[in-house]
C-alpha cells in the first residue's frame, strides 16, 4: 500500500510569488502553472496527507516524520 503526500503551497497567491521571484517563468508559463496548481489542489483531499510548504525546513522535517510513522506502521 503506497503512501500519497500532496505537497502545497499556502496558497496560489504564495506560490505565484514564488514562481515570480525565481524569474524563471514566462508570464504564459507562470500562468500554465498557476492554472495546473489551481486544478491539482481540487484533489488534495484524495491523498493520504497534505503536506504545506510554507517553511522548507519545517516541510522537511514533516515530511520525515509523515514517511516514518508510515514505515513503522506497515
Amino acid at each position: 500500500q503506497p503512501l500519497a503526500i500532496f505537497v502545497q503551497a499556502g496558497s496560489l497567491k504564495v506560490l505565484q510569488e514564488r514562481l515570480t521571484n525565481r524569474n524563471t517563468e514566462t508570464p504564459e508559463k507562470l500562468q500554465m502553472r498557476l492554472d495546473k496548481a489551481a486544478s491539482e489542489m481540487q484533489y488534495a483531499q484524495d491523498f493520504d496527507y497534505i503536506l504545506l510548504n510554507d517553511d522548507l525546513k519545517t516541510a522537511k522535517q514533516t515530511a520525515v516524520e509523515v514517511v516514518g510513522d508510515f514505515i513503522r506502521k506497515a
